[in-house]
């Protein structure tokens, strides 16, 4: 499926764990969106600093993937991809509950390619709408004002 998939020229972003994931890295071409723990898990590497997890999400896309994203929680988020390697932070919130963050975050980075913004962009969205999910109740309830203020608020440190 992920290889037919992929030959429709779009993105295809998997977001799993276990078996599922290693099976999509392995098929290549797609975009993985994992968290710190997966990625570990993916790489078999501790990745305790922000440069280590850089450094793996740039082999994971060096080695098969499109993007690669590894989510951090309170501590943003890496991108690797073609154009480059950044990690964005956002400064502490009020987290009132994180479930559904992690789709809000996919989501945004999601409409962003969709609208054509720079991969780095892409990152910032997917940050701010995983921290307005985070200090909003429920899932996917926050504001587009709510998500505007967090995306002023991204900060973006490239990698090399």
């Amino acid at each position: 499926l992920l290889a037919r998939l992929g030959k429709t020229g779009l993105p295809v972003w998997v977001d799993a764990a276990g078996e599922q994931l290693v099976l999509a890295k392995q098929a290549g071409g797609v975009c993985l969106k994992v968290n710190r723990d997966e990625a570990r898990a993916l790489t078999g590497r501790t990745l305790a600093e922000v440069g280590d997890l850089a450094q793996a999400a740039h082999d994971m896309v060096n080695e098969s993937a499109t993007m690669c994203v590894i989510t951090l929680g309170g501590d943003g988020a890496v991108m690797a991809s073609a154009s480059g390697c950044w990690h964005a932070t956002i400064p502490p919130i009020q987290r009132v509950n994180a479930v559904g963050s992690g789709d809000s975050f996919l989501a945004a980075i999601s409409t962003a390619k969709s609208r054509g913004l720079p991969d780095a962009d892409a990152l910032s969205w997917g940050v701010a709408a995983g921290a307005a999910n985070a200090a909003s109740t429920g899932g996917g309830g926050f504001t587009r004002e709510q998500f505007d203020e967090l995306l002023s608020r991204v900060t973006l440190q490239p990698h090399t």
